[in-house]
């Protein structure tokens, strides 16, 4: 660039401060978005496995 400024850096002193709090905190959100369906998903894959093993542990049984 001719100034010597990084394209990133131009777009953000393009920026107002309330519109930076306002990003910062939608960037926040997502992030807790994501900690929450991750949490959601690894919940769902425990009692997969759960479920599996009392499957599994059904099937084995001896018939007599």
């Amino acid at each position: 660039m001719k100034d010597g400024k990084e394209p990133a850096v131009l777009l953000y002193n393009s920026y107002s401060e309330e519109e930076l709090k306002i990003l910062q905190e939608q960037q926040r959100l997502m992030e807790e978005q994501f900690l929450i369906e991750w949490q959601n998903q690894m919940r769902k894959d425990k009692m997969d496995l759960q479920l599996g093993e009392i499957i599994k542990s059904f099937y084995m049984q001896s018939p007599y």
